[in-house]
């Protein structure tokens, strides 16, 4: 879904590459000359890589990507993610404007009982964490909200926070590379919520 609904959802002349990366699955389907492999081979703009430093989780995962693929900016998605036409330009438009930048997408959820997209609640949140570095999704502070309503199109401006959905990203690759990208050392998700932000050149980060 996320290969399909790329492609179809987005401008040609924006996509350089959609790389999917295999960290050491032993899913059959994922088996070189299986149907998928197969079929990857036939889609436009499409590379797998497979890990080549053994299964090691989500964040090497994502790191090992990034320092493969080959355009100006990285998008990250997980493969089970759907996009809808429009997703990619609001994504990197704030990134050309600044190289520092790192954005967000707001996540709708695709209900199983039926598959109905079903839109969040809210969606003026900033993120935040706890006392034991949980992320959280907090209500915007005044001064943001005051912010946004200057810019000439309030509805769609950009929301300032100091964390993020680390799963769901975009960023400039050169500048994701200079800042050191995610510390290898986390072998499972949830610490990439918060781990940008510690950097001591921290990305804007905003969605």
């Amino acid at each position: 879904a996320v290969v399909s609904t790329q492609s179809t959802g987005s401008p040609p002349h924006l996509i350089q590459e959609i790389l999917l990366y295999d960290d050491n699955s032993n899913l059959d389907e994922l088996l070189e000359g299986s149907w998928f492999t197969n079929h990857i081979k036939t889609l436009p703009k499409v590379r797998l890589e497979r890990s080549v430093h053994g299964r090691g989780g989500l964040i090497q995962a994502k790191t090992h990507a990034g320092r493969l693929a080959v355009g100006d900016i990285l998008v990250y998605l997980d493969a089970h993610c759907e996009c809808n036409d429009g997703w990619l330009e609001p994504l990197i438009y704030p990134i050309y404007l600044n190289k520092t930048a790192c954005t967000t997408p707001n996540i709708d959820s695709i209900a199983w009982q039926d598959l109905n997209i079903h839109a969040p609640e809210i969606v003026e949140v900033t993120g935040g964490l706890n006392w034991i570095l949980n992320m959280l999704w907090s209500p915007l502070s005044a001064e943001e909200q005051q912010r946004r309503s200057r810019d000439p199109f309030p509805v769609t401006a950009d929301i300032r926070t100091p964390t993020m959905a680390g799963g769901l990203f975009a960023i400039d690759r050169k500048w994701f590379l200079e800042i050191g990208m995610y510390d290898e050392g986390q072998s499972i998700w949830g610490g990439e919520n918060i781990d940008l932000p510690f950097l001591p050149s921290a990305p804007n980060i905003m969605f």
